[in-house]
């Protein structure tokens, strides 16, 4: 038996976009191992530096797209037509920086940063040009659903010898989605017994941590500074349009156009820095408070038929100060360091 399939006969065309990109960025500094020698005049500095950097970037065309179908020779509606694009892009990013010096007696500084800037960028488009259509029911659809998940960290320890010490930590994480969304009906003739329905819709979504932690171990009475900091930026932009244009419609029953956006930002930022003092055997623990930290609260604008959505969320700077004051020995310490000796 021979099957015969005619262009205009279709009942449906889709795009549809679904990768996804995992991406791995990680690096640490280690300083453990005590020096041969060791004297009590020793000047020696100890410097550990650890960086990561993750930059990740995604552009698609997402297309579905109707030209010249001619339903005209057709007394009877045919059945439905069903124009669909769909992005489903997906992106997940680790970014993580470590450094630890622990050994010897001479001034340490530890540092690490991360950084991670992560795009999602592109157009959807579903279009129906230049036809004559005899439908049931149409359908035009154009749906941006992309996903970013980041995760960016560092952190810092040092042991503080008898020299000024220090631990600083940071972390930057900066999240965009950027695209266009179009469904389109133009320089067409329809006619539709049901529904005709025109929609736009972003449902993006970006979620987001950053952290930096610092910890400084101070023995012998000498200074030292921690300072974690971490800061996230999440944008998403996007332009979407859902419009007929110079068309003739008979005989609809009802006509839906619609653009809108459900996007959704969830981020988490986190920093914190810690001194420990130890001083005869007898540990004291200083944590500093918490400064407040207060996001910014994101805007969402909707329009009809034709919306723009713009939403940034910055998620906090968090930052804390440990520090250690350089502090003599009393006269009763020096007697007891002389009677140990």
């Amino acid at each position: 038996m021979e099957k015969k399939v005619y262009v205009d006969e279709i009942s449906g065309i889709t795009a549809l976009s679904t990768g996804s990109l995992h991406a791995f960025a990680l690096a640490a500094a280690v300083q453990s191992s005590r020096p041969a020698q060791n004297t009590e005049d020793d000047k020696s500095f100890g410097l550990g530096v650890s960086g990561a950097v993750g930059i990740n970037t995604i552009d698609t065309q997402t297309e579905a797209i109707v030209v010249g179908l001619d339903d005209s020779h057709h007394e009877n509606p045919l059945g439905n037509l069903n124009v669909e694009s769909l992005d489903d892009t997906y992106m997940f990013s680790l970014v993580g920086a470590a450094a630890v010096l622990a050994a010897g007696d001479g001034a340490k500084a530890g540092l690490a940063g991360s950084f991670g800037l992560n795009t999602l960028s592109g157009h959807t488009t579903a279009d129906i040009h230049r036809s004559i259509l005899n439908r049931e029911e149409i359908t035009v659809s154009a749906t941006r659903s992309g996903k970013i998940r980041s995760i960016t960290a560092g952190g810092s320890g040092a042991r503080a010898g008898s020299g000024f010490s220090g631990a600083v930590a940071g972390a930057v994480s900066i999240n965009q989605i950027d695209h266009d969304i179009t469904s389109t009906i133009s320089d067409t003739s329809l006619s539709v017994l049901n529904d005709l329905k025109v929609d736009a819709d972003d449902t993006s979504h970006i979620y987001a941590d950053a952290g930096g932690v610092a910890l400084l171990l101070s023995t012998g009475g000498s200074g030292g500074l921690s300072f974690g900091m971490s800061l996230v930026k999440n944008d998403i932009r996007t332009d979407i349009n859902a419009t007929i244009d110079n068309t003739t419609i008979t005989y609809s029953d009802n006509i839906l156009v619609s653009a809108a956006s459900h996007a959704i930002i969830e981020g988490v930022s986190i920093a914190g820095a810690g001194t420990v003092v130890s001083q005869s055997g007898t540990p004291d623990i200083k944590m500093p408070s918490m400064p407040d930290i207060l996001p910014k609260i994101p805007k969402i604008e909707i329009l009809d038929k034709i919306s723009k959505f713009s939403l940034t969320n910055y998620w906090a700077i968090g930052y804390l100060f440990g520090g250690s004051p350089c502090k003599a020995p009393s006269d009763d310490e020096i007697s007891i360091q002389e009677a140990s000796e």
